[in-house]
């Protein structure tokens, strides 16, 4: 399996957090949930093989500063879909989310902004790799990997708690997410947009790709599947 690392930072801010103090009880629930919808949208993602570990390394005073280091040990071909030499898996991930400066537009922060709190579709791109989404301003393009993210059930609930429920305190009026290359920011106006949409089932996206399978079984009865690997 592929193993890689990343470090990110998640701020919040506001009056209630002058002095670099955070109630516990606000910060246990912020924590669950950031590991909650990372490991969601890695599956989302990367599919169900995918692990991933996500650690707090340290506070800085002013605001309430999380250092977090991530770790994903990905299989499977969705990983290899997004590997490059010079990206690690969980620097792509982290960038997927909108954690990184880096990949801002496209990420999921991003979409979830555009979506302002309405449900979408996932319809194909002509742009390879890519899928489009309906917003209430019109379609947008993100990679397929945000798209599943932003229309998977359990990643949504996630980052809800992550987002909607610290900024709905009394004192807490700002979220913010990144690292050395630049933050992205969720003011208490926006938090609405977070709110997990209603969950639809008549919709189903299906990828398709190309590759070499072995067979690891075959059957020829009805109702019975090829069992293929990679």
């Amino acid at each position: 399996p592929l193993m890689s690392q990343s470090t990110f930072k998640l701020v919040y801010d506001g009056e209630a957090l002058k002095d670099g103090e955070m109630d516990v009880a606000d910060l246990a629930p912020a924590l669950l949930a950031v590991g909650q919808f990372i490991r969601a949208s890695a599956r989302a993602a990367y599919g169900d093989e995918t692990t991933v570990s996500v650690k707090v390394k340290a506070t800085q005073e002013g605001s309430f500063e999380v250092h977090l280091a991530m770790a994903v040990e990905a299989a499977g071909h969705a990983w290899e879909f997004w590997k490059k030499d010079d990206i690690q898996a969980a620097a792509q991930l982290a960038g997927l989310l909108g954690f990184s400066g880096t990949y801002a537009v496209g990420s999921v922060i991003w979409a979830v902004k555009k979506l302002k709190g309405a449900s979408t579709k996932i319809r194909s791109s002509a742009e390879p790799g890519s899928v489009e989404l309906e917003t209430p301003d019109g379609t947008i393009t993100v990679p397929e990997a945000v798209g599943k993210i932003v229309v998977d059930p359990a990643a949504r609930a996630a980052l809800e708690r992550l987002v909607v429920e610290p900024l709905e305190k009394d004192g807490i009026d700002v979220v913010l997410f990144g690292d050395t290359s630049g933050t992205q920011r969720i003011d208490e106006a926006e938090a609405a947009y977070f709110r997990a949409p209603p969950i639809v089932t008549t919709d189903e996206f299906v990828s398709r790709y190309t590759r070499a399978f072995s067979i690891m079984s075959l059957h020829f009865t009805e109702g019975k599947k090829w069992r293929l690997s990679d």
